[in-house]
């Protein structure tokens, strides 16, 4: 299959709780996503702009992101709606995060961090072309000396699959990236 897109997978969907938000590290961007009560699913810059704490750390409340270090609260825009520190004054205009387009499909949530303006082939399409038996698997980020850590990967086990006993092994490859990076394609089962 050849896709080619702005989209980028981030998360599988079922490992984003309705009213929860986590951290996704991409190359030069550090993302927020979180899911309002309702389901929706946001992208944001990961930096309140208040103070910088990272709002990954922060929670969903009432359908908006609240800033973990002084409470500050962002509506689905990126918008400041709530300063508690002082709840009668407007926040100003300059108090808001970037944000990105997210989207929902294939079992997994999407983000475009382009400036450019979304497409139209979100991964919609992709629907019938992706196995139905569809496993998301995070980055892990390993301090080492990358040949070491692509002779471990070759040989590694893992649970249930190359567990002792009756088990089979998980078949799969490495394919290099860069000078210091790594991925494994290919799973089966």
């Amino acid at each position: 299959m050849t896709f080619q897109s702005n989209w980028i997978p981030v998360s599988g969907s079922s490992d984003l709780l309705p009213a929860s938000a986590r951290a996704v590290v991409l190359p030069d961007h550090d993302v927020v996503i979180w899911r309002e009560k309702s389901g929706v699913v946001h992208a944001w810059e990961n930096r309140c702009p208040h103070r910088g704490m990272r709002l990954s750390f922060g929670q969903v409340r009432d359908d908006r992101l609240v800033c973990r270090y002084h409470g500050w609260g962002f509506d689905d825009e990126g918008q400041c709606q709530s300063i508690p520190a002082a709840p009668q004054m407007a926040a100003p205009p300059t108090a808001c995060v970037k944000t990105w387009p997210s989207a929902e499909t294939a079992g997994l949530i999407w983000i475009n961090i382009t400036d450019e303006t979304p497409d139209d082939t979100l991964p919609a399409e992709l629907d019938s072309e992706f196995p139905r038996r569809l496993i998301f698997c995070k980055s892990i980020f390993v301090d080492g000396e990358l040949g070491d850590l692509k002779t471990r990967m070759r040989t590694a086990r893992f649970l249930p699959f190359g567990f002792e006993g009756n088990a089979q092994d998980l078949m799969w490859s490495i394919r290099d990236l860069s000078n210091n990076a790594i991925t494994v394609p290919d799973l089966i089962g």
